[in-house]
């Protein structure tokens, strides 16, 4: 009898885990990724200082940055507009960054929280916004009031937003969200939400099934900063630039991007902001600089970022600086082996190199050299390499093909036939003799008989380029 009951309190025990595990597995915050877009963004204050712009976009690699407007401490205090507000708006708009915007709301009742809102938005009249115009809700203050008070208060304030042309949203922590305020009612009227809860890792977990933005961290930093850390955030939603300045990205360019590559002309060139007029002062990318194109825009200009001490920072350049070729112009090539590659014509300064059978794309090219992309780690690559490099690697292949330590793909037949008789043989190792030689091709349709210097057994041998 006594074995029956425990066995029935087990059992009971087991159903009530099961009845509770939906209820706690939901308060966890999703770990499969749900989201099929994610932006890198910042949130800033005075309390970051002088912000150097183009070195912390380029250090977090970031589309977006969220300021502070404004704060309304508590319900004793004055209303308090943030004075490095216009600075940072200004600075993030030059380097082309996504802006938004919040406020941070003490008050403890209805007519506090709407006199709050009309000042923030006075405070940001003339100004727009690509990411929703915020009200930071996590004043103690505001405790006092009821949970559904408090969100009905927030909507109205919400409304307002709206109501004055902008997209509209809540930034809190998780706490507030669960006890404070319902997150729901506020999604079901229209209105975005910004979570808060900082694991300093933004692929540790997954907001994007709850949330539009989620703050992860406040440890964010770049070389050189002098203000406190900054918080950083990821963003589900892609919210539309207000201020693109016409840049609307060229689809052509996207198979090759991001793209590391070197400026074409042997001078110093000076960046510009984003509007792609004014010049970013005390700024210069050098001929040795390895600059990475991230953006390529219609009007024929890309956004890059290009090394400075300690770090990069992000600039804008017209495209022909860097690349004069379109992408339907661009001539594939097949990789027979490693081929070094260089900075620029000078052949001075080795850059990396093609690995074997590796696809690139020919750029430019003269009569000894040829400019070309190819793929690397994290994207692609454009460098100059040396003709006679190439032919050495296409003759080792042609070795190697003659000598069956080799096989040839079908898409390079077409480099190594010489003669163009549909095969890769002796006949044409020898055509390439005359040609790394400086000697004269055979006239077209004459019939070369092969150098017998250059027999199966013997082959002819040509130092790699690549050791």
């Amino acid at each position: 009898m006594q074995l029956r009951i425990r066995l029935h309190r087990v059992l009971a025990l087991l159903m009530t885990l099961l009845l509770l595990l939906p209820v706690v597995s939901g308060m966890r915050p999703v770990t499969a990724k749900a989201y099929s877009y994610r932006e890198n963004g910042v949130d800033v204050s005075v309390y970051q200082g002088d912000i150097d712009w183009p070195m912390l976009a380029a250090n977090n690699n970031l589309q977006f940055v969220i300021m502070r407007a404004c704060k309304l401490l508590n319900p004793q205090s004055e209303f308090f507009v943030d004075t490095k507000f216009e600075e940072n708006y200004a600075g993030a708009r030059a380097i082309g960054l996504k802006v938004g915007v919040y406020c941070y709301c003490g008050a403890d009742s209805r007519e506090g929280i709407l006199d709050t809102t009309r000042k923030y938005i006075e405070t940001i009249q003339g100004n727009t916004f690509d990411y929703p115009v915020y009200l930071d809700v996590e004043a103690s203050a505001m405790t006092v009031l009821p949970k559904d008070e408090l969100t009905g208060y927030l909507i109205e304030a919400l409304d307002m937003i709206r109501d004055a042309g902008h997209h509209a949203g809540v930034y809190a922590n998780l706490n507030w969200y669960t006890n404070y305020i319902d997150g729901a009612a506020i999604r079901a009227a229209g209105y975005d939400l910004w979570l808060a809860r900082y694991t300093h890792d933004c692929n540790s977990t997954d907001y994007s099934t709850g949330y539009d933005v989620w703050q992860y961290s406040d440890r964010g930093t770049y070389a050189g900063m002098t203000g406190t850390a900054i918080d950083l955030d990821v963003s589900y939603v892609n919210y539309q630039y207000d201020g693109d300045h016409g840049r609307v990205p060229d689809k052509n360019y996207s198979p090759y991007l991001p793209l590391k590559a070197y400026v074409l002309q042997n001078r110093n060139f000076q960046p510009f902001y984003a509007d792609m007029q004014t010049p970013i002062p005390n700024a210069a990318v050098y001929p040795t600089d390895e600059c990475l194109i991230r953006e390529i825009y219609q009007n024929g200009w890309c956004k890059f970022t290009y090394p400075v001490s300690g770090g990069s920072k992000v600039g804008f350049l017209p495209l022909t600086d860097f690349l004069t070729v379109k992408p339907a112009d661009l001539r594939p090539l097949y990789s027979p082996t490693k081929v070094y590659t260089y900075s620029n014509t000078a052949m001075d300064t080795r850059v990396g190199y093609i690995g074997p059978y590796d696809t690139l794309y020919v750029a430019e090219e003269t009569d000894d050299l040829m400019r070309v992309i190819y793929s690397v780690t994290g994207g692609k690559k454009i460098a100059w390499l040396a003709k006679r490099d190439w032919d050495i690697a296409l003759v080792q292949l042609l070795q190697k093909h003659i000598h069956g330590n080799a096989s040839l793909r079908a898409e390079q037949l077409g480099f190594v036939d010489l003669n163009q008789d549909g095969v890769a043989d002796i006949f044409d190792l020898s055509l390439y003799k005359h040609k790394l030689d400086g000697l004269p091709m055979p006239g077209e349709g004459e019939v070369t008989e092969p150098d017998p210097s250059l027999s199966p057994a013997q082959g002819l041998v040509v130092q790699s380029v690549g050791e």
